[in-house]
Formats: C-alpha cells, sequence, structure tokens
C-alpha cells in the first residue's frame, strides 16, 4: 500500500575560547604555558512524520494520504560545557622534558551536584642518547624513553538523566496520553573515568634511516554509565547509575619505519606495526556485574559465549535430529575469546621525482566471530553435516 515519510534536521554549535599562551627561558630551563577556557554550546532540532497503514490514494506522497493517522515525532536537543584548563611544560638542556594538564568542565548533561568534574595528566621523557660519547653521533640520532599517565571523563549524553513522560498521540480516539519513564534516576550520577599510564622507548639511527618504537599501556575505565535493571516491584525496570565494576586494557605496541633507499631521484620507504592487548575484570559490581563463572576479577572481559551443541557422550558426535537440525544445549558456554590476539600492518612508499607507488597491508590474527552462512545452513538443516540415515533414505 506504499508510504511516505518526511523529516528535517537543523542545528548550529559555538566555541568561543580565550587562550592565553607564553615561554620563558632561563639557560639552558625553558617554560612553556598555556591557559584558557571554553564555553560550548550545541543543539539539534529534528522532526519526521510518515504514514501508518500505507497511503489512501495510489501515487499520492503526502502525510494527507495516510491511512490512519500519520505519526509525527520531534526531538529538541541542548548542551552547553564549560571549561577550564592549563598547561605547564618544562626542559632542561634537551635532556629532560616534563609535561601537565588540567582540565575542568562543567556539564548541563550531568545532576548539578556532580556537573563539575577535573581531569589532569601528566608525561615525561628522557633523552638517553644527550649523555652518550660524543662517538655515537655518527650513527645514533635518538635514543627517548618516555612515560605518561592520564585521566579522561565521559559525562551522560544529553537528557540521559531526564526523567519524563512519554506521549503517545490519538491513544484514546482523538486524545493523546504519557506514560511514565520506566527507569529511575538518581542523584550523584559521576562521568564515566578512565585512568592510561604508558610508558614506551624509541630510537632512531643512521640520519633517521631507521626508526624503532615500543611501548606498553594499561588502561582502567570505572565509574561506567550503565542502565541497571531492577525488580519490577518497585514500578521500574532500570535504574540509570555508575558501576562500580571496573575492566583494565593492557597491551604492546611496536612500530618499526626504515629507509633502505634513498639515492638521487629514488626513494623507498618501508613501515611495519604490530600490537596486542586484552581486557580484564578488574573489579566487580556486586549488583549489576553479570552473575557468570567467567565473569570473574582476573579473567578476560571478551568471552564469546553462545550455547553449544548436544553430543553423543560416546562418540562425541552432534547429535541431529531428522529435519537434519542440530540440537542446543540450555545453557550457556564459554568458547573462547573474541578479541585477537594480535594485529599488524605494513606499508611501503616507493618515490620517483614527483612520482610515488604507495602501498598498504595489515590483518588482524586470532580471536573467535561467528558464521552466519554455516549458521542458517544448521538452522534450515542443510548443512553437509546434518545428513542422517533417516534423511539419506
Amino acid at each position: 500500500t506504499g508510504g511516505y515519510n518526511v523529516g528535517q534536521t537543523q542545528g548550529m554549535s559555538i566555541n568561543n575560547d580565550l587562550l592565553l599562551t607564553g615561554k620563558k627561558s632561563f639557560g639552558k630551563f625553558n617554560i612553556e604555558y598555556l591557559a584558557g577556557g571554553t564555553i560550548y554550546y550545541n543543539k539539534s532540532d529534528n522532526m519526521n512524520a510518515n504514514t501508518v497503514g500505507g497511503i489512501s490514494v495510489p501515487g499520492f506522497f503526502s502525510l494527507k494520504a495516510s491511512v490512519n493517522a500519520a505519526a509525527v515525532n520531534e526531538s529538541l536537543y541542548r548542551i552547553q560545557v564549560n571549561s577550564l584548563y592549563g598547561r605547564m611544560g618544562f626542559s632542561w638542556n634537551k635532556l629532560i622534558y616534563v609535561e601537565a594538564t588540567g582540565r575542568n568542565d562543567w556539564s548541563s548533561t550531568l545532576p548539578a551536584d556532580t556537573r563539575s568534574y577535573f581531569y589532569p595528566s601528566v608525561a615525561g621523557s628522557f633523552v638517553i642518547s644527550e649523555l652518550l660519547p660524543a662517538s655515537t653521533k655518527n650513527w645514533l640520532d635518538l635514543l627517548k624513553v618516555r612515560s605518561s599517565w592520564t585521566m579522561s571523563k565521559t559525562p551522560a549524553g544529553i537528557y540521559a538523566i531526564n526523567s519524563s513522560y512519554t506521549v503517545t498521540s490519538a491513544t484514546w480516539n482523538t486524545l493523546n496520553g504519557a506514560s511514565l519513564p520506566t527507569s529511575l534516576y538518581p542523584e550523584g550520577l559521576k562521568p564515566a573515568s578512565a585512568n592510561t599510564f604508558e610508558i614506551g622507548l624509541q630510537g632512531m639511527i643512521f640520519k633517521n634511516r631507521l626508526m624503532a618504537d615500543v611501548s606498553y599501556y594499561s588502561k582502567r575505565m570505572y565509574d561506567g554509565i550503565i542502565a541497571g535493571q531492577i525488580t519490577p516491584a518497585s514500578g521500574y525496570t532500570g535504574i540509570y547509575t555508575n558501576t562500580e565494576e571496573e575492566t583494565t586494557r593492557r597491551g604492546w605496541e611496536l612500530t618499526l619505519n626504515g629507509t633502505p633507499i634513498r639515492s638521487g631521484d629514488w626513494q623507498l620507504d618501508l613501515g611495519l606495526n604490530w600490537s596486542t592487548f586484552a581486557r580484564y575484570y578488574t573489579k566487580l559490581d556486586p549488583v549489576f556485574s553479570a552473575k557468570r563463572p567467567w565473569v570473574q576479577v582476573g579473567e578476560r572481559i571478551d568471552a564469546y559465549v553462545s550455547q553449544d551443541f548436544l553430543r553423543r557422550p560416546e562418540t562425541g558426535e552432534l547429535i541431529v535430529n531428522s529435519s537434519g537440525r542440530i540440537i542446543y544445549s540450555g545453557y550457556n558456554t564459554n568458547f573462547g575469546w573474541s578479541d585477537p590476539d594480535w594485529l599488524w600492518g605494513a606499508n611501503a612508499n616507493l618515490k620517483y621525482k614527483n612520482f610515488s607507488l604507495f602501498l598498504s597491508f595489515d590483518g588482524v590474527i586470532g580471536g573467535l566471530m561467528g558464521t552466519r552462512t554455516e549458521s542458517y545452513m544448521w538452522q534450515i538443516g542443510v548443512h553437509p553435516e546434518s545428513v542422517t540415515p533417516e534423511r539419506a533414505l
């Protein structure tokens, strides 16, 4: 019977910034500083409408042709974030570098008592090559160790903490209706937070013809904002709150860049990167964390969980019914981990005068995933292994 839909979205955003920057030197000691503030405002207005039950006149695409009352939806979004921030950088004799930042935001998407939140960072590096004998300068361009610690915060989404009625048009004939919210929105909601620590080593040799960089990082995520379930006996089905569950992501990253050819009009640049990571539970929420055997402190969080197939105890063969379909168990099983074992990438760039040829390759190794095609073949009983003696006849 056809249908018709029309919508309109419009919006705008404004950033007002005030910055003060400067630097000062005292012999071999250098200072850089920055202080500033930002007022960020964003608004978005959306409206859409569609016919319900089809259109009454073929080819007449209009809301007026809706068989039933047309459905109209409208949304208004507003957000403002006020910020103050600063940065201080120190260096001495091209040997030691230290940097610290701090930022405080006031977000309109959080309750008044937690609307203000602060997050800092600190980083430093030590150039080891500056202490080595002058003879090493012939082949060693840079050897540096670095480390950093940062905190980040993410506030709730726009109107995510607002308790509001849901309005439905034409609930009783021409009368509109409204329903209560199904979730609780307690006070004191904090932004989701994360702390990241990183340490690394970087080296360059042979006039920057070869560079290697290796780093280790650990990122702890806490105070996540979730929609937790509560008993319907309370009159609600969920609660929007911070979870006590904490997870940590740890990993290694390695980068190698080299220029084996640099002669006349020719140059060949090669690059290789490799990384690996894993995510772990470091703290559980006694109320909202999943009650599963694989959800434990110290265990990985990327468990690949699904219902296993029933098998014959004596042979381990799949149990297939007369229709060619496998039979699932009544409980979930952890088959392994979905995150990859490691990731890699490689690139090459061959240059001749003003022409260049660039090639790039990357891959993901390890980790479990499902195959939709094979799943459907089992569901409808056409998988090659689904042939039973009864069906073979």
